[in-house]
């Protein structure tokens, strides 16, 4: 019976500390990767940034084609070559029938995007994030003067940096969850010890007295 007793207690102490570091680590997880995938769309708005207003500037007069996203190869070339963030991968534009328009290797210019991933979730409205096979890609609508939509520029991130960070959240999280659940046993223990076995001793010991 004092076994029984003793080791409820304890398979309830694991519990609550199993419970309590497995919730909170995914929480950790969830607002690490919402944050770093608002930053990476805070990023592309910063890269593409100077792109969009040349395009809005080149169509005021009414200008149609996919010329205007075309000639911006040498400008996505250029960013690339002076990137200073580490996660950026590669940009390139699409236009309205999903063709390339403009990319750093120029053997895909005019070539069908064929990534359907990124072409269903393609929103003419903001922002999107696809998850993709270790990258993010950013899809940010592209608009002419009159605020039509004439194609998007894809710009993607690896996930290395996402992965290497919510592996280390895991790793410490069951670090935290040894030395956490040692600890408690260890005062639990003792305070079983004290509070429960120990009177049971005295009352099984007093009648023999």
């Amino acid at each position: 019976m004092r076994i029984s007793i003793a080791h409820k207690i304890l398979i309830i102490i694991g519990f609550t500390i199993t419970l309590i570091l497995g919730v909170s680590t995914a929480i950790h997880v969830l607002e690490l990767k919402e944050q770093t995938l608002l930053n990476m769309s805070e990023k592309a708005d910063a890269i593409v940034s100077p792109m969009l207003s040349e395009i809005n500037s080149l169509t005021s007069d009414n200008t149609a084609g996919s010329w205007v996203l075309k000639i911006q190869g040498i400008t996505l070339k250029n960013i690339l070559k002076h990137n200073t963030f580490d996660d950026l991968k590669t940009i390139y534009f699409i236009d309205q029938n999903n063709f390339i328009a403009a990319h750093p290797d120029n053997s895909k210019v005019d070539t069908l995007e064929k990534n359907q991933t990124i072409l269903q979730q393609l929103n003419p409205r903001r922002n999107n994030i696809i998850a993709l096979d270790h990258q993010y890609a950013v899809t940010v609508p592209v608009k002419n003067h009159y605020g039509e939509n004439i194609g998007y520029v894809i710009v993607t991130f690896s996930d290395i940096d996402l992965s290497q960070k919510t592996k280390s959240i895991i790793s410490n999280a069951v670090s935290l969850f040894a030395i956490y659940l040692l600890t408690a046993l260890i005062i639990a223990y003792i305070i079983i010890r004290r509070i429960i076995l120990q009177p049971i001793d005295q009352l099984v010991d007093s009648p023999m007295q």
